[in-house]
């Protein structure tokens, strides 16, 4: 009788040791919502409009890029490219229309979520404005980040909120949020 009742006390413990995972650094994230809570909504260069005098204001969208690419690349993350990157304000369009100060936040929820497997990659966010006749203005970036280094020491399988916030001296309005969920 001792026997089974030490048996009953220390079968659970020895299965908790052996779940591996416990209290582990993150091997993977897992991108699940992109949220723009400021952008510029002038072109720093001129003073002017994004869509000129009565554009109604920029049509902001954003690209996931590795850090040492060109802003002008397609990036690893970009609602123009990727349908599953949905819009919270307009469902089934990749840019929100005519932003104003007063429609922020802009929100992207990345159905099934975007998985980063190397969290020392080095990213960063860039924010276009859509133009449907000529090429999309590059409206600034945030500066460059790992998952690696905005990481929880151990995974809880609960989303994460890393802030970003512009870099450059066109960049300085902007502020981005991503809700990441760190797995192992």
């Amino acid at each position: 009788m001792r026997r089974s009742l030490l048996l009953l006390v220390a079968a659970p413990l020895l299965l908790t040791a052996c779940d591996t995972n416990r209290d582990r650094p993150p091997r993977r994230a897992i991108i699940t919502a992109v949220q723009v809570d400021d952008a510029p909504l002038f072109d720093p260069a001129n003073g002017n409009e994004w869509d000129g005098s009565g554009g109604g204001g920029p049509e902001v969208y954003f690209r996931l890029l590795y850090a040492d690419q060109n802003q002008t690349s397609r990036g690893v993350l970009n609602p123009r490219d990727d349908r599953f990157v949905l819009n919270q304000r307009t469902p089934g369009q990749p840019w929100v229309d005519d932003v104003r100060g007063s429609d922020f936040p802009l929100v992207w929820a990345v159905d099934g979520g975007f998985e980063v497997r190397n969290l020392s990659d080095s990213f960063r966010i860039t924010l276009y404005d859509y133009d449907p006749t000529t090429e999309d203005d590059f409206m600034g970036g945030t500066e460059a980040f790992t998952f690696g280094d905005e990481a929880p020491a151990i995974a809880d399988g609960r989303d994460d909120t890393i802030v970003l916030y512009g870099a450059g001296a066109s960049s300085d309005r902007i502020l981005v949020r991503l809700r990441v969920r760190y797995e192992y």
